[in-house]
């Protein structure tokens, strides 16, 4: 059939259009020449044709989409790509086609969805995401990841979403929180008994060393042997006592975010997301050596350590030679408590560390995220089932 040639003629004299028709189809165009007097004739096909020529564009594009892309209006399927029909559980557009979309939506998210979909087919967002649990054609469920936005269709007002099942990962969450339960929960009891320990331990070593005389023969004896550097070694053990306890408490902690979830122990010590900082073990072990030398090295040199234990000596009515002699027992407890912590940690960071990463491979292989959803990264990707954002 041969093409129409619209010619617009605005001025008064005729238009001699079997003339035209003939030039055009001696020059070899065959076409039909149509006569028409306004603008609005003349544009009118024009723009339909381009607008079906960009619908059926869009049409090919979302057809080739990785993810499930459907369209809502009215309450209804409007058009599904072949990607939303397979996670419906079906083989055929025509098996979901004007069906209401509500009955598609479990009844844990009816709520949840409804209010979603509501709020978006009022506002002039852009975008918005949410988490609900859909059923497919047989009756079964699964959790969606669903990314949304308003448009025209057809000539009536539609939603447009986008939708990726991410049932596998939600399982796969749910088991390594429940393993990570069930490891936090001896190991944090184990953590409490030793800190126990340390106080009981710490009361009895004072209370032998009180009853027994046990410190005040020690400080004599590393002074009247200055030039084996003992006081000077004991000195250095008073000063790191606090030091190491500390060191012992921020593995603790550490240990507790990384199980809690808060952190990880290989990542860096500020996270980007504003999280709670992880304390660094290098920086500690580094700032515990230097700090141990240059308590040794002045104690030494300005013989800081024997003034300090004949000052003991003279004062040991007050019992500072038992609480100064208790410091220098539980400094290597407190480090020894420190180095189990960070074991634990170790021991938890193995297994996990390679469970996320063949996690994070499935995903990257089953759920590409699609242009809506890299549009929606920063919409958050909760834990909890109906998790919206609108």
């Amino acid at each position: 059939m041969p093409a129409p040639v619209r010619i617009l003629h605005l001025e008064d004299e005729e238009v001699d259009v079997e003339l035209i028709q003939a030039t055009l189809k001696a020059g070899g165009l065959a076409c039909d020449v149509v006569h028409v007097t306004s603008r609005e004739q003349f544009e009118s096909p024009v723009a339909q044709g381009q607008a079906r020529q960009s619908q059926d564009d869009y049409r090919t594009l979302v057809e080739l989409s990785p993810d499930a892309i459907f369209i809502e209006t009215e309450g209804n399927f409007a058009f599904l790509n072949h990607m939303a029909v397979g996670i419906f559980g079906g083989s055929d557009p025509t098996e979901l086609l004007g069906k209401p979309l509500r009955e598609f939506v479990h009844a844990d998210s009816r709520a949840s969805a409804g209010d979603f979909l509501d709020k978006l087919s009022g506002s002039r967002k852009t975008t918005a995401s949410c988490e609900i649990k859909l059923l497919r054609l047989d009756g079964s469920s699964f959790d969606a990841e669903i990314s949304a936005a308003p448009l025209t269709f057809e000539g009536k007002p539609a939603i447009q979403v986008a939708m990726r099942d991410i049932s596998e990962r939600k399982r796969a969450q749910e088991v390594m929180r429940h393993v990570s339960s069930k490891l936090a929960g001896p190991l944090k009891g184990s953590a409490t008994r030793e800190v126990v320990g340390l106080v009981v331990f710490g009361l009895i070593v004072f209370a032998l060393g009180w009853f027994f005389n046990l410190f005040e023969p020690v400080f004599s004896w590393s002074l009247r042997h200055r030039e084996t550097l003992l006081d000077e070694f004991l000195g250095a053990l008073i000063v790191l006592n606090p030091a190491l306890a500390l060191f012992g408490y921020r593995r603790w902690t550490e240990t507790g975010r990384w199980r809690s979830g808060i952190t990880r122990p290989d990542e860096p010590a500020q996270r980007p997301t504003g999280r709670p900082r992880t304390p660094d073990l290098s920086k500690d072990l580094v700032v515990l050596a230097l700090l141990a030398i240059v308590v040794f090295t002045i104690g030494h040199q300005f013989k800081l350590f024997e003034a300090l234990f004949e000052w003991v000596l003279k004062y040991k009515e007050t019992v500072v030679d038992e609480l100064f002699g208790t410091m220098i027992i539980l400094a290597p407890a407190f480090a020894a408590f420190a180095y189990r912590r960070w074991k634990e940690t170790q021991s938890e960071r193995r297994p996990a560390g390679r469970g996320r990463r063949a996690h994070r491979g499935r995903e990257r292989t089953q759920e590409s995220p699609g242009p809506v959803d890299r549009d929606l990264a920063s919409g958050g990707n909760g834990r909890s089932g109906n998790r919206c954002l609108a």
